[in-house]
């Protein structure tokens, strides 16, 4: 456990390497073993956490053990430490439809977190997004669709080692499950990491024939992986226009459109509307959008005046949760060490704010099962 930081709290606690990200290059039967060592290893929280983001009623620890097959262990405390895992075993015991659901040949949905201008929280929010998702028992696939791969970085995997990428897959012909890494010790969270040499995707496609369609075309190839082994799939997209871009937004479900309080990002949001328009002129492919407020400090005029603003021009495709400016956010990747905020302070109003948001874009894209708001629990009061 020397190489183990224990970060604890009253309500939830979680063990994470301490790792540092090495700059070196390995094979990719090398890598495994590196991603191992620098991610999240192991989720876990107490009993009353694990009953919260299950979504089932409240249960003394002794019925939690049993329904999660730990009866038999001799440790009988509240503060055992309850994974994801387990929060599947609750769902899929008491929750009606849940295990048929999560068997069945359902549609995997794919949401894509698109931004064209950078630094508004894409990466981040795509992270801790889909960390959220996996503690709330479901299986997640994350796809880093930016050569600047800080998605990757921020699940502590080197981004310049010998890694499979989107690049492998689309343009390589290689299989999903070859270019996935687990990002537990439980397959409940998996990656398709990002290096620089994902920017070549654009560059090898220009002359290919209806090439806004082949990440779609990949992902129906691996039909049969991905839904016998995923209920959702999180895309995270580089700024700017590019052809992988767009191939996000034909292939995705939902888009997730992180906004900075600051009036570049209203300015960017025209270039989104563009792209958003043009699939609907061109590919006649529409896509719902839910916009984010991320990065807000209410102590800012201008900052509670562009969230006016949102408020009063999106309405109901603004998503409820706003995300506050932290500076547990900034430093998720500090001193070489990654640590998605949702995991090292868990209690923070960001992670509680992502918590929130994850919880809606869920019910948005129609997943069973999914815990119910505190928010809207006590608005019904």
């Amino acid at each position: 456990m020397k190489n183990l930081l224990v970060v604890a709290d009253l309500q939830v606690f979680f063990i994470i390497p301490l790792c540092k990200l090495q700059r070196k290059r390995y094979n990719n039967r090398e890598i495994s073993s590196i991603i191992g060592e620098c991610i999240v290893e192991k989720i876990a929280f107490r009993s009353a956490v694990a009953v919260e983001l299950a979504g089932v009623p409240k249960m003394d620890y002794y019925k939690i053990r049993q329904l999660t097959g730990r009866d038999s262990e001799s440790v009988r405390s509240a503060r055992a430490d309850y994974t994801p895992d387990d929060v599947r075993t609750l769902k899929r015991a008491l929750i009606d439809g849940f295990a048929a659901w999560q068997d069945s040949d359902k549609h995997v949905p794919l949401v894509a977190i698109r931004m064209s201008k950078g630094g508004v929280g894409k990466s981040t929010i795509s992270t801790n997004m889909a960390i959220a998702t996996a503690m709330r028992g479901y299986r997640v696939l994350v796809i880093d669709l930016d050569p600047q791969a800080s998605t990757t970085e921020l699940f502590g995997v080197d981004s310049e080692s010998d890694v499979r990428t989107v690049v492998s897959g689309v343009l390589e012909g290689h299989p999903l499950k070859d270019c996935v890494y687990s990002m537990s010790n439980e397959a409940v969270l998996h990656l398709m990491p990002a290096d620089q040499l994902v920017a070549h995707f654009d560059p090898k496609v220009v002359a290919v024939a209806h090439r806004e369609h082949l990440l779609e075309k990949f992902l129906e190839r691996n039909r049969e992986y991905i839904k016998a082994n995923y209920d959702i799939i999180f895309l995270d997209t580089a700024p700017g226009s590019s052809f992988l871009n767009l191939n996000a937004l034909v292939a995705c479900d939902l888009v997730v459109a992180p906004m900075s309080m600051d009036g570049m990002s209203q300015k960017a949001l025209k270039l989104l509307r563009t792209e958003i328009m043009e699939l609907k002129d061109w590919l006649g492919v529409d896509r719902q959008v839910l916009f984010v407020a991320n990065n807000y400090n209410k102590s800012q005029t201008h900052s509670r005046q562009n969230l006016e603003a949102m408020q009063l021009g999106f309405g109901d495709y603004l998503a409820k949760a706003v995300i506050p400016a932290n500076v547990s956010v900034a430093r998720q990747i500090s001193g070489g060490i990654a640590r998605p905020v949702i995991l090292s302070e868990p209690n923070r109003p960001a992670s509680l704010a992502i918590h929130q948001l994850t919880r809606q874009i869920l019910r948005t894209v129609g997943m069973f099962g999914v815990d119910p708001d505190p928010v809207d629990e006590e608005a019904d009061e």
